[in-house]
């Protein structure tokens, strides 16, 4: 079953979510801004390699049926807004 995280990210970069195993993830940007995500080491506010910029209203899931491996790690947020974490 499916868990759903609503979080508020801030210009520092904080763990949103510990690592675990997961079958399912999906990380929604409902903010006006945008919200870099990066695995077991701390965001940065920018677009660079190793992690992941979600624009305003984009989002990425991994699971099942899909080719990439279900990140496992803490996720990481920066970037003021709300965004949406969805584990199963």
């Amino acid at each position: 079953m499916a868990a759903v995280y609503p979080i508020t990210s801030t210009g520092s970069s904080s763990v949103a979510r510990p690592a675990k195993s997961r079958n399912y993830l999906g990380i929604f940007n409902q903010s006006a801004t945008t919200i870099y995500i990066a695995f077991d080491t701390p965001a940065t506010a920018a677009a660079t390699a190793g992690q992941l910029t979600l624009l305003t209203g984009a989002s990425v899931t991994f699971g099942p049926g899909d080719a990439q491996t279900v990140p496992s790690g803490a996720i990481n947020v920066i970037g003021a807004g709300a965004l949406t974490i969805v584990e199963g």
